[in-house]
């Protein structure tokens, strides 16, 4: 394995630390974000700010959900927007991370909510691209990446997976796939040849790969895990029995809200306070927001909140360039020994 540096050194040695969460551990030191000022009143109605190619505002969102669970949590915020900016918003759903890359490259997208990781390559891929907020979730602007693993399991510790089957959620995932993965590396152990891993397309349907036994421990976000536990399912026991946090792998910024670079400013003005006024504090963004993960508002925030991302991001990146994997690999493949 290549050296690392005495950065990433130190980074690892908090990761592998063990199970305990300390309140300034991982990589983003965690608490309540602070209130957004709103004594300004601003008219939100657009008027000719949108891009001169388009007549309604395309909105999309990191697929970590289904079709139909996405489409269930964002339908009342588009429904929102609409009368808030006075034009039609229309849910664009991407079938994966790097579909929604590809279509925010291609200008397919006027604004969108996206994963940390996937922003990072996107900005790469369109540098003009415009950060607008950051979204807040269970009051919190950071969330973790949790390895989790059945109840009944007898793992205490990543190196109980050897041998085992591991789901990761998709390669562009930051807490499905990318801190997970700085932690095996710095724990020493080497997927493909340590244990068995293959690829769900969705933190939903990691979780639901694993209870279904089709592998032996899965990588989700946090917020995913208090989610899916809390919405209706076909199971007879909630999730939230069926499954156990084996390990947490530190914390990260939630989702950049992002809008095309062809706005004009005063419509970018208006969308960050759009989105500024749906939170949780208020009955109607109550209503809009209830069906999310946990959703409570959107907070300012800078390209450089996402820097100790990128940071992880050249250590995977690293790593990948003399150890590359499959990510192609599904889990309806993954075959017992």
């Amino acid at each position: 394995m290549r050296t690392l540096s005495a950065i990433s050194i130190g980074f690892f040695a908090i990761m592998t630390s063990g199970c305990i969460e300390l309140p300034n551990s991982g990589t983003l030191a965690t608490g309540r974000p602070a209130p957004v000022d709103f004594n300004r009143p601003i008219e939100l109605l657009l008027r000719r700010e949108l891009p001169h190619d388009t007549n309604h505002i395309r909105f999309g969102a990191t697929p970590f959900l289904s079709p139909d669970l996405m489409k269930r949590s964002y339908d009342p915020i588009t429904e929102y927007l609409s009368d808030a900016l006075g034009f039609r918003v229309e849910l664009i759903l991407a079938k994966s991370y790097s579909d929604l890359i590809e279509k925010v490259h291609a200008g397919t997208l006027d604004i969108f909510l996206i994963s940390p990781l996937s922003y990072i390559t996107a900005k790469e891929k369109t540098p003009n691209l415009k950060l607008l907020a950051q979204e807040s979730a269970s009051g919190m602007g950071s969330y973790s990446s949790y390895v989790v693993v059945r109840e009944e399991s007898r793992a205490q510790s990543l190196k109980d997976l050897i041998g085992k089957r591991l789901a990761f959620v998709d390669q562009h995932s930051t807490s499905g796939f990318l801190f997970p993965m700085a932690a095996f590396i710095g724990a020493g152990i080497q997927p493909g040849t340590k244990f068995r891993f293959c690829f769900s397309k969705s933190h939903a349907q990691a979780v639901y790969d694993l209870v279904a036994g089709k592998v032996d421990a899965a990588t989700v976000s946090s917020n995913v895990v208090r989610f899916l536990t809390s919405v209706e399912s076909e199971n007879t026991k909630p999730l939230s029995s069926k499954i156990r946090i084996l390990h947490k792998t530190g914390r990260i910024p939630y989702d950049a809200l992002v809008a095309r670079g062809e706005f004009a400013e005063s419509g970018l003005q208006k969308l960050k306070a759009a989105f500024a006024h749906l939170n949780t504090r208020t009955e109607r963004g109550r209503q809009a927001l209830r069906k999310t993960a946990q959703i409570t508002g959107w907070i300012p925030t800078s390209d450089e909140t996402y820097d100790p991302v990128r940071q992880v991001s050249q250590i995977v990146s690293n790593h990948l360039k003399d150890h590359p994997i499959n990510s192609e690999k599904s889990c309806d493949q993954i075959q017992e020994k």
